[in-house]
């Protein structure tokens, strides 16, 4: 499901929109300069593009629909 904030676990705590969360990302970034992670030591999500924290404070769906037919 998406993690916007608005969903609460049974305890009421609220479940997060960190990537993390839920992903555990091995590699990332483009080819010649890759960055590797392990599963036991896995990377920060880092946005490709630039645009400051806004991909923190918004889903993927708002830019990204064509991945979430």
């Amino acid at each position: 499901r998406c993690h916007d904030n608005n969903h609460n676990a049974e305890n009421g705590s609220v479940i997060s929109m960190d990537c993390n969360s839920c992903h555990t990302i091995l590699a990332q970034g483009n080819p010649k300069d890759l960055q590797l992670g392990s599963i036991v030591d896995s990377l920060e999500f880092v946005h490709p593009v630039d645009i400051n924290e806004k991909w923190k404070r918004i889903l993927c769906v708002e830019c990204h629909s064509e991945l979430y037919p």
